[in-house]
């Protein structure tokens, strides 16, 4: 006998509700909720993987600056180290000219019986950002005799982001010891009070450079690189000099000393 609760095919009657009736789905108010507590977690998980990014996007350009520094003083080094006097003068120098953010040296780079001429200057000179640039001119020799003629040139920016306001804030990028100097390890304008002994570069401070009586007296080369690294190099003119838009860290400082081996060989 067939009661309310069933019809002839065996399912239940449709009349009265049944546990599948409170499930059958949500409410729009409960549509609603989800959506917003989906859109909060989205925007947080959105946020922190763009500053992720960011962060990221910093350090690998910080570092690139730092490589790009450590490749740029290690070609410039190896220029001066093998720094030979001009060859058509019998009283010169390592370096044929001189000056606080650029020198010019005729260099056994090239491995050849002729040393090629090669540069370093600072583009944008007297700015926070200014581009560090090696010329590379390799000799040329016709019926006998050598030249560098300017057609050969090669340049190439070895890096960015340099400190050359010489504004008095920061050693100037070039500063060239004589004999007497380059003995000593560190300058006297550097510390307060100044060590003893201490060296008195050619260069005194901001753009003063060497003069032509001095220039073939130089026996080494002090060179210090502030860089500015965190991303743009933007450049600033207030503490700490050397970009406009905070961000992490501190500009990347390099320091050291050459001595072109003509100087140091006996």
């Amino acid at each position: 006998m067939l009661t309310r609760r069933h019809v002839l095919d065996g399912l239940p009657w449709h009349g009265e509700p049944t546990d599948d009736d409170h499930e059958a789905g949500f409410t729009l108010a409960e549509m609603l909720v989800v959506i917003v507590i989906l859109g909060v977690i989205g925007s947080m998980l959105s946020t922190w993987f763009i500053a992720g990014i960011k962060t990221t996007s910093r350090v690998v350009t910080a570092t690139d600056d730092q490589n790009a520094t450590h490749n740029a003083i290690q070609q410039l080094g190896t220029d001066l180290e093998l720094a030979v006097p001009d060859p058509s003068s019998t009283t010169a120098g390592p370096l044929i000219t001189a000056t606080h953010d650029s020198l010019s040296m005729y260099t056994n780079i090239n491995g050849l019986s002729n040393p090629a001429l090669v540069t370093w200057s600072v583009t944008s000179s007297g700015g926070y950002n200014g581009s560090l640039v090696r010329t590379y001119t390799p000799p040329s020799v016709s019926a006998g005799v050598v030249s560098w003629p300017s057609s050969g040139k090669l340049t190439r920016t070895e890096l960015q982001g340099v400190n050359d306001k010489n504004d008095g804030k920061i050693p100037a990028l070039f500063r060239y010891l004589d004999a007497t100097g380059a003995q000593a390890t560190q300058m006297c304008t550097d510390a307060t009070p100044a060590p003893s002994p201490c060296a008195t570069p050619l260069t005194a401070t901001g753009t003063t450079d060497p003069t032509s009586t001095q220039v073939p007296n130089i026996v080494a080369v002090e060179v210090y690189l502030q860089v500015a690294t965190a991303g743009d190099g933007a450049a600033g003119s207030t503490a700490p000099y050397y970009e406009t838009r905070t961000k992490a860290g501190v500009p990347y400082v390099i320091r050291t000393r050459f001595y072109p081996q003509i100087n140091t060989t006996s």
